[in-house]
């Protein structure tokens, strides 16, 4: 006949009751196991959740550099674009002030912009004369210009979310950081001072017969500008104005550069093929 164990001698198996009977016997090694295997699971637990979390963290800040990789080369895009226009008004404001006096704006005679490299005797870029397109609306391509909008999309969700400490390079959210100040104070000068002053220049010319919608003779265009001080005048100031953001843009876009070098080297990708 087989004996029932008493009950005392069953191993209870929830850890608290183990600990609760070990404790009764004074069975002080095995309480010492019993609390071993308590902290080891939580460790381990804990170092499981602590594994998930940094993986999670590690996904997420490579989509996110993904998707600032993406919105860096749209900005060159845009950059871009807003280059070739101010190198158009360049062009087309030279090749009528040349046409009309002899001479055209060479260098910059405007306030030190210590941060853009510019002052007195910056030299105005040479340009190619302005294509037949152009030169059938000159004064159009004088007074329209394109302010650039690049987007910070994802660097901007990421800082609104107060979450920069997902992106592991310090080095790389600085210079971040430092693109997004620059890109502001190009939105800054194109809000505050190219886009107001370019109302006024249209009302010059409007007051002169010359409209930014309408065909302008290049003949016409030219003696006008030939008898007119008021016109010159404006021509060589929008040449400064398009100096100034072509000088702006150039700047944004170094930092441009600069960062998707960076991020190539750290092997990220927009996924683009």
């Amino acid at each position: 006949m087989t004996e029932t164990p008493e009950p005392e001698l069953r191993r209870p198996r929830h850890v608290l009751t183990r600990v609760a009977v070990a404790l009764r016997r004074q069975d002080w090694a095995a309480v010492a196991v019993e609390f071993l295997v308590v902290v080891l699971g939580v460790f381990i637990g804990l170092q499981a959740t602590n594994w998930n979390n940094e993986l999670a963290d590690r996904r997420q800040e490579a989509g996110i550099l993904r998707d600032i990789v993406s919105d860096l080369k749209q900005d060159r895009e845009e950059l871009a674009e807003g280059r070739a226009n101010a190198l158009r008004r360049i062009a087309a404001a030279g090749y009528v002030l040349d046409k009309a006096t002899g001479r055209r704006l060479t260098t910059l005679n405007g306030p030190r912009i210590d941060n853009l490299s510019l002052g007195p005797g910056t030299p105005v870029p040479v340009t190619a004369p302005p294509d037949d397109a152009d030169r059938r609306a000159l004064w159009s391509a004088v007074v329209t210009g394109y302010y650039p909008t690049p987007s910070t999309t994802a660097f901007d969700a990421l800082t609104s979310a107060g979450r920069l400490d997902l992106i592991q390079d310090t080095g790389l959210v600085r210079q971040l950081q430092a693109y997004r100040l620059e890109l502001n104070g190009l939105g800054s000068t194109q809000n505050n001072a190219l886009r107001p002053q370019i109302i006024g220049v249209r009302q010059v010319g409007e007051a002169h017969g010359l409209s930014a919608f309408a065909p302008v003779d290049e003949a016409v265009l030219i003696r006008d500008v030939a008898a007119s001080p008021q016109l010159r005048a404006t021509l060589e100031s929008q040449m400064g104005w398009a100096v100034i953001h072509l000088a702006q843009i150039d700047a944004v876009d170094r930092q441009a550069v600069a960062l998707l070098a960076r991020l190539k080297r750290a092997g990220v990708s927009d996924g683009s093929a």
